[in-house]
C-alpha cells in the first residue's frame, strides 16, 4: 500500500497511517472477532481525530447547498441532478454502517451530502478490499464534483442513499423507491448512480437505471468491470440493460498487478488469499488492493477501447 506501485495507483501512500493489529483471544469465534476488530478500529479512529479539538486546521474548503430539494427560480434553466448512493451491507463483517449502524435494511433516503463528509457513513472494514473505505466516503468525488458544478452547470438537488440488499426482490423495490423520489419527490431531471461491491451490485445499477429511464429521468452509472487479464473478458458486467448508454468505467478490477519484494511489514504475518509471507513478491487483481479501484472515480484508472 505504501511503496511500488501500489502507491502510484492510490493516494494513501502520502497520508498518515496508523495500523492496528490485533490477535483474538482463546476461544473467540471469527464473527467474534470481527466484531471486535471493527469496534477497535472505530474507536482508534475517535482516539486520532479527538487530538485535532480546539486546533485551527491548517486549510478550509466551504460546501453550501440549500436543505430544500424543492426547485428555486435561479437555478430554472439548470438540469437538476440528484446523486443514488448505493452502500452495501450484507451481514457481519461485510457492512457499511450509517450512524453507527449497519444498513442492512435501510429504504431508499434522502441525506444532505454534508452529512457524509462529517463521517456519516463508515466503512466496517473487515471482509473484502473492493469496497468504498471510509476514506473513500469522507472525500467521495462525485459529491465533490457536484458541489463545484452546483449553480454552474447543474443544480445539485439531492443525494439518496441506498442498500444493494440480497434478494432479487429487494432490489427491484429499492430500484423503483428510488424512481419515484427521484421524479416524484424531487422532480430531477437526472441521477448519477455510484455502486459498493462486486458483481451481484452492477443488478442495483441496472434496474435502478431502467426505473428511472421510465420515468423520464436521465441516468449515468459508474461501474468497475470484471473484464479479465488484458481486458479479455466478454462479461465485463454481471448484468446489463439497454437503457444503461452512459456508463463511467473506473477500471477494470480483474487486471493483474504485480508487487515486488517489500522488506518492512505492518499489520500481519500472512497474505490471507495466498497464504504466503507478504514480504515476496506477488501477482494479485485490482480488486484485492483497497482503494485502487474507486466507485466514486476517485483513482488512476479507467477502461479503454480499441
Amino acid at each position: 500500500d505504501m511503496t511500488g506501485p501500489c502507491a502510484e495507483i492510490r493516494g494513501f501512500a502520502g497520508l498518515e497511517t496508523v495500523v492496528v493489529t490485533l490477535r483474538p483471544a482463546d476461544g473467540l469465534s471469527r464473527a467474534e472477532f470481527g466484531r471486535a476488530a471493527i469496534q477497535a478500529g472505530v474507536r482508534a479512529s475517535h482516539f486520532l481525530a479527538r487530538v485535532t479539538e480546539g486546533e485551527a486546521a491548517e486549510t478550509a474548503e466551504e460546501f453550501e447547498l440549500p436543505g430544500s430539494a424543492l426547485p428555486v427560480d435561479q437555478s430554472a434553466s439548470l438540469p437538476r441532478i440528484a446523486y443514488v448512493y448505493f452502500l452495501y451491507s450484507h451481514g457481519d463483517l461485510r457492512d457499511m454502517l450509517l450512524y453507527g449502524r449497519d444498513t442492512r435494511e435501510l429504504v431508499p433516503t434522502l441525506i444532505h451530502p454534508n452529512e457524509v463528509m462529517d463521517g456519516a457513513i463508515v466503512w466496517a472494514g473487515f471482509s473484502r478490499p473492493t469496497k468504498n473505505t471510509t476514506y473513500d466516503n469522507l472525500n467521495n468525488g462525485v459529491i465533490r464534483s457536484l458541489y463545484q458544478a452546483h449553480e454552474t452547470s447543474l443544480f445539485y438537488s439531492a443525494t439518496i442513499l441506498a442498500n444493494h440488499h440480497k434478494l432479487f426482490a429487494e432490489k427491484a423495490f429499492n430500484a423503483e423507491q428510488v424512481a419515484c423520489l427521484a421524479k416524484d419527490v424531487l422532480d430531477v431531471d437526472g441521477v448519477i448512480i455510484t455502486k459498493d461491491g462486486g458483481g451481484q451490485a452492477d443488478t442495483d445499477l441496472m434496474l435502478t437505471c431502467e426505473r428511472c429511464e421510465e420515468r423520464g429521468v436521465k441516468t449515468s452509472l459508474l461501474a468497475m468491470e470484471f473484464a479479465g487479464a488484458g481486458g479479455s473478458s466478454e462479461g465485463s458486467l454481471a448484468d446489463t440493460s439497454p437503457r444503461a448508454d452512459a456508463i463511467v468505467a473506473v477500471g477494470n478490477c480483474t487486471e493483474m498487478l504485480r508487487l515486488p519484494e517489500v522488506r518492512r511489514v505492518v499489520g500481519g504475518e500472512r497474505l490471507k488469499d495466498f497464504d504466503q509471507d507478504p514480504r515476496e513478491p506477488v501477482e494479485v487483481p485490482y480488486n484485492k488492493i483497497p482503494g485502487t479501484v474507486s466507485f466514486f472515480g476517485d483513482n488512476t484508472l479507467c477502461a479503454q477501447g480499441f
